[in-house]
């Protein structure tokens, strides 16, 4: 997502871990970054006037990825056994699923995994042996947490897991995804105050079948004199932005601005493609749309069938450019919110928290 949990303060692993510190425990934290950065210890303190913190301790790989990470392993032992944890909970990739069952070992610890992707996906899985060792860890694990149901079922079956699993949503932060003045919203981003806008913040990848938003886009400006597209996020080799007067690329935005793209569009997009793994895939955005009571439409894929169950017509066939069409041109002219309930970070991190005692 091209952010940082320590220098951009973002996401599922800060925000559960500073929601768990307000509750009243005792958190800490051990980073490996792969790219060059301040080692130590870094305090993270919650907003809104809780004097509570997270300690973090942030290490780098160095050039060599492998000895970097045994490096991180062995520092994380010392850390774990001064530290003394009820629980280690593992989050990231199947090798911190895997270190984490280990140290929960070595320390007399539990440890719980993490699961808010398909980590067979990632660069780690090549790994020789890495995939049969995060089995392993699954089978060994006190626990599971996993951020959607289809992965659940996938855990169950597939690693042959018995010990608890609980679905564990992903929050948003309800004090920066919310309603705001859609005007406003506009003149921030120096966007036409007039104009239908339609667009996203997120990946634009290929493999994300997010072509079908520009192609889509050609077509709907056939119909629409006055529709612009604005989009923002970190873009592949694959994909080039038209050079068009209709359409304004913000590149990476922060998390706040994040917010206020979404409250200047009259219809937000959630792209997605066919590939490998696309059922067990939760975009994050939906919620953070949702929260901001903008009318969406979202690629049918896995767990956006059944969010929007209720809303058939704010899908649209993955990469179908006419279906795509359709469901935009229906949102433009008859626009539809989608009023779910959305977990705050606080509601997850009390579901956790449950679970985690469960556990101990």
């Amino acid at each position: 997502m091209h952010k940082d949990l320590l220098d951009d303060k973002f996401g599922r692993f800060r925000e559960l871990s500073l929601e768990l510190a307000k509750l009243g425990h005792k958190v800490e934290g051990a980073c490996l970054s792969y790219q060059k950065k301040t080692e130590g210890y870094a305090a993270d303190f919650a907003d809104e006037g809780f004097d509570v913190q997270v300690n973090w301790h942030s290490f780098n790989s160095g050039r060599f990825k492998f000895f970097g990470f045994f490096r991180y392993a062995i520092l994380s032992l010392f850390l774990a056994k001064k530290f003394k944890p009820d629980v280690i909970y593992a989050c990231s990739d199947s090798t911190y699923a895997i270190l984490g069952v280990w140290l929960s070992k070595l320390v007399k610890s539990r440890c719980v995994v993490d699961l808010y992707d398909v980590f067979e996906r990632f660069s780690s899985a090549r790994i020789p042996c890495i995939i049969s060792l995060f089995h392993w860890s699954m089978r060994y694990a006190a626990g599971v947490t996993s951020f959607c149901k289809l992965l659940v079922e996938k855990t169950k079956y597939e690693y042959k897991v018995k010990k608890p699993i609980m679905v564990l949503e992903n929050g948003v932060s309800p004090n920066i995804f919310c309603p705001r003045n859609y005007d406003i919203c506009r003149e921030h981003l120096k966007l036409p105050k007039k104009a239908k806008i339609i667009g996203l913040a997120g990946a634009l990848y290929q493999k994300e079948g997010i072509e079908v938003l520009f192609r889509g886009f050609n077509q709907l400006t056939n119909k629409y004199s006055n529709i612009h597209l604005a989009v923002a996020g970190p873009k592949d080799q694959f994909i080039a932005i038209p050079n068009d007067p209709k359409i304004h690329y913000f590149e990476v935005l922060s998390q706040k601005d994040v917010a206020i793209l979404i409250n200047a569009l009259n219809v937000a997009v959630i792209c997605n493609s066919n590939r490998k793994f696309a059922d067990y895939i939760f975009p994050q955005k939906a919620y953070e749309i949702i929260a901001c009571r903008v009318p969406l439409v979202a690629a049918k894929i896995g767990a956006m069938k059944d969010l929007l169950s209720r809303y058939p017509e704010c899908l649209f066939e993955s990469e179908n450019v006419n279906s795509f069409v359709a469901a935009v041109s229906k949102q433009l002219d008859n626009p539809v919110i989608v009023d779910i309930d959305v977990p705050s970070w606080s509601d997850s991190a009390k579901c956790l928290q449950s679970f985690l005692k469960k556990v101990v």
